[in-house]
């Protein structure tokens, strides 16, 4: 049984994914947080039991559930410390189909006739050297057999573009009230939307978001500190440290040198 309130990602799956890198590996035994890039998705396929939080949402899983990770999503994964084994498929992909066939993927779900997709899966890896038209093949098949109406989505559009209109706005510091103004909205909707969808207040998630592309950019560039914090809008640089360590536990340097 899948435990937790199921988040749905919106997706076109109207063209075949780009597969960009498939593989199995062992997950370590704690692995901390990490951002999904911009543009990339990944689908995890578990054959070990554990748990994964995606955008602060917990789930239990076991052999034979899949989790899917969406573009700039938040993820981490935790595991029994006394399993004898933590093997999982990685599959990073992206979507670039315009032509709107809207799903709900969901974050989390058990795959239908497990056996055989693991098996179709591990005969078309064999093929990826000369062709990837065949692992294209299953992942699709995969993702739509994971897929359900959109009606699962958010009944509330409004919070697309609040989130949209955030992420373009991390760079600088921002008033909610100029958020509410931009999308026509009162502050109370917001307030509640955000509540009802992520558990925080509308300033509380921009906080958490600019974290996450601190950690991002801390981590796969050389940028200073000081200008990654204003890169984020955060640009004192003994508030960008208090932040960020209290969010990661370590100071901006501290992190970027354990997590290069």
């Amino acid at each position: 049984m899948i435990e937790g309130r199921i988040q749905y990602w919106r997706a076109d799956l109207g063209r075949d994914p780009r597969f960009l890198v498939i593989g199995s590996r062992d997950l370590k035994a704690e692995e901390y947080d990490s951002i999904q890039p911009d543009g990339r998705w990944s689908l995890y396929i578990y054959l070990h039991e554990g748990t994964v939080t995606i955008n602060q949402r917990t789930y239990a899983y076991r052999p034979g559930i899949a989790s899917i990770v969406p573009p700039s999503a938040r993820l981490s994964h935790l595991g029994r410390l006394d399993r004898e084994s933590s093997l999982v498929v990685h599959v990073g992909f992206d979507l670039p189909s315009t032509q709107g066939d809207i799903v709900a993927l969901p974050a989390i779900s058990e795959i239908a006739n497990f056996d055989v997709t693991m098996e179709a899966l591990n005969v078309a890896v064999n093929y990826v050297v000369t062709s990837n038209t065949r692992v294209h093949a299953v992942i699709w098949n995969l993702l739509w057999s994971l897929s359900l109406p959109s009606s699962y989505l958010r009944q509330n559009e409004l919070l697309y573009a609040a989130e949209d209109w955030i992420q373009r706005a991390l760079g600088r510091q921002f008033e909610v009230g100029e958020l509410a103004s931009a999308l026509d909205v009162s502050h109370e909707t917001l307030r509640r939307v955000f509540r009802l969808e992520h558990g925080m207040t509308v300033q509380e998630y921009a906080r958490w978001q600019r974290i996450q592309v601190a950690k991002r950019l801390l981590v796969q560039t050389s940028l200073p500190v000081k200008a990654v914090g204003a890169r984020v809008g955060i640009p004192d640089l003994q508030h960008f440290n208090k932040l960020l360590r209290a969010y990661t536990g370590l100071s901006p340097r501290r992190f970027r040198e354990e997590h290069s």
